[in-house]
């Protein structure tokens, strides 16, 4: 039960951090991210946003802001989410720059949108816990989330 409550509190950072802005990103730099396989066909043509805990970092997954904000889009059942953390270490994302660490991921939420701008309503969350990274990488399946 302990576990759980633990799980839902890091949950709910994760998810409170969508509502923090996403500062101009840098250039360069990170692999694919992060990267869900196996979505269920429904969610093909929508997008995909990360919110959450590696380490001690505040992460955001988006494709890019060039002060705007635009998402990744899911296709054959898959999306990778480039990965982005403050610069400065903060939580603002005012300044930020491509995550690479080889952290553990205490809480991660990636919500499904209908818009590429993450305008509207959530469509779909998939949350998952102890996310362990490398190089700032790791590669799930949809199945293994803890919410859909």
């Amino acid at each position: 039960m302990a576990n759980r409550k633990f799980l839902a509190g890091m949950l709910a950072i994760a998810l409170a951090l969508g509502v923090v802005g996403c500062g101009k990103g840098a250039a360069g730099g990170g692999g694919d991210g992060f990267t869900i396989t196996g979505i269920p066909s429904e969610y093909n043509g929508k997008y995909a946003m990360l919110n959450g805990l590696a380490g001690a970092n505040v992460i955001v997954g988006y494709e890019s802001n060039d002060n705007k904000l635009v998402l990744p889009r899911i296709a054959n059942g898959k999306v990778s989410i480039p990965l982005w953390k403050d610069k400065d270490g903060g939580v603002t994302m005012k300044n930020t720059v491509r995550y690479s660490g080889s952290d553990t991921g205490l809480g991660v939420a990636v919500n499904i949108y209908d818009d590429a701008g993450a305008g509207g309503d959530v469509v779909a969350t998939a949350a998952y816990a102890l996310v362990k990274f490398s190089n700032g990488n790791v590669v799930k399946s949809w199945s293994g989330s803890l919410t859909k």
